[in-house]
């Protein structure tokens, strides 16, 4: 009965050990990847961890409240009151031909409530003074608005201004060549928005100013005039040179192992590990041999670590001395496979140094050696 015993212990833990060694090496290189990517490497999170963070919110449709608060908020009394004696000033100003007094009123106005009528006096405001292009703008803006609102005057009266401003507007075609990077273009210190170059752009007629910026500096101007109606076309020619990045600062120190950075010893760790992984299956195959030893029932016995002797056997004990034998030769091989592995892994550790300059010459040849050896083998190295 003890004899099938420990041959099921034999069993269980020899096929323990080998998922020992088996998942130790894998786990072991993880385990330096993680430490070699650098503190920044976010670990996964506990399940306790997992349950206690609260769950991101998912997109669901605003509320009639959350609606209405995302609406811009209604002027108050006193400010629509301040927005009508305003509107009524700057109807007294078209009269008088203030347009520029007249403009700034309505303007004003704007900022309190926009409307299609004050959108079409700025219009003609802008209409007056020359500002044909913003005009325009304004004009067919306010058609639209007055059309939805159902302000027939407006809704009639800004087609028409609509047409005869857009019959006095002049066009400037800017074409570039070159490579743009950097720079910028624009007219009378208005931004032209690149995907625009090589189209007809509409320009109040009169002497205005094409500008070429790159940042700060003023790289290139040109003065040009517009008549009614009329058509130009200017070609420039920017050639932007490629930026230059900017070298990224950061804290002095020692530096420390870049996460990108392969650690050159995790052989001699992965070694080291398996050879004490090898080590530990040893001391349990002794441990079975010693208590194989303790059921012996014989005369005199020899514990000797080569292998025990025993005289004078009861002869059902024959297959525990047997068994006990097994062990013992299963417990040297492992030790002396562990033995190795773990003085390799130490050789290897030094051998393969991180922190060596590569750029800086060997002044000592490394070597090593592994020659077997009574009961083992025997590793010799110089590094």
């Amino acid at each position: 009965m003890l004899h099938r015993l420990n041959r099921w212990l034999l069993f269980v833990l020899g096929k323990g050990f080998l998922f020992l060694v088996l998942g130790f090496v894998p786990t072991l290189a993880v385990a330096q990847e993680a430490e070699t990517s650098g503190p920044e490497t976010a670990s996964p999170a506990s399940p306790a961890e997992a349950e206690e963070k609260p769950a991101e919110p998912t997109a669901a449709e605003p509320s009639k409240e959350e609606f209405a608060a995302a609406r811009p908020a209604e002027p108050s009394k006193e400010a629509l009151a301040a927005a009508r004696d305003l509107f009524k000033q700057g109807l007294a100003a078209e009269k008088e031909n203030a347009w520029q007094e007249a403009l700034t009123a309505f303007e004003k106005v704007s900022r309190v409530k926009m409307t299609s009528q004050v959108r079409y006096h700025i219009g003609l405001c802008h209409e007056k003074l020359g500002h044909f292009v913003d005009a325009l703008n304004a004009f067919e803006l306010a058609a639209q608005e007055a059309k939805a609102a159902g302000v027939k005057t407006v809704a009639e009266q800004a087609p028409l201004h609509a047409e005869a401003v857009r019959e006095r507007i002049g066009y400037l075609t800017i074409t570039v060549t070159g490579t743009i990077r950097t720079s910028r273009i624009f007219i009378d210190e208005r931004p032209v928005d690149l995907a625009l170059l090589g189209a007809r752009l509409p320009v109040d007629p009169g002497k205005h100013a094409l500008l070429v910026k790159r940042g700060d500096e003023l790289v290139e101007e040109r003065a040009f005039e517009l008549a009614e109606k009329e058509e130009q076309s200017i070609e420039l020619f920017i050639d932007d040179p490629e930026p230059v990045a900017e070298p990224v600062t950061g804290p002095t120190g020692p530096a420390g192992p870049r996460p990108d950075e392969d650690n050159p010893r995790v052989p001699a760790y992965i070694t080291a590990g398996a050879g004490l992984a090898v080590l530990g299956g040893a001391g349990v195959f002794f441990a079975l041999r010693q208590a194989t030893l303790y059921n012996l029932d014989c005369e005199t016995i020899d514990p000797s670590p080569l292998g025990p002797t025993a005289t004078g056997c009861h002869p059902d004990s024959q297959a525990t001395a047997d068994l006990a034998q097994t062990y013992t030769h299963v417990t040297n091989v492992f030790a002396a496979v562990g033995g190795a592995a773990v003085a390799t892994g130490v050789v290897l550790f030094f051998v393969l140094d991180g922190d060596e300059d590569p750029e800086q010459p060997a002044t000592t040849a490394r070597s090593i050696q592994i020659a077997p050896a009574p009961g083992g083998v025997q590793i010799m190295g110089r590094f």
